[in-house]
């Protein structure tokens, strides 16, 4: 009787390490296809708004001053006009 007893012990044993490793494996796959994949497209909208932001704000320092002026990170001066092409 004790043996059938270990017996049965190990397979329960066996069966909870089988399902805890298919659930790992099921929320790595959960994670990578849509966590993932919904947090990128949530970052990506948010760098779009910030584009739209920022090009936003340099039109309407053109539109009030007739100049914008961009620093980068060496210090160097961009300054921006708006042009009339001649055809």
């Amino acid at each position: 009787m004790k043996t059938l007893k270990k017996g049965k012990i190990k397979y329960t044993k066996f069966t909870i390490v089988l399902i805890i490793i298919v659930l790992i494996l099921i929320s790595f796959i959960l994670f990578n296809f849509v966590i993932k994949s919904k947090i990128d497209n949530y970052i990506l909208n948010k760098q779009l708004e910030a584009k739209d932001a920022t090009l936003n704000s340099i039109l309407m320092q053109i539109n009030q001053r007739g100049y914008a002026q961009i620093t980068d990170t060496q210090g160097n001066v961009i300054n921006l006009a708006p042009v009339q092409l001649v055809e």
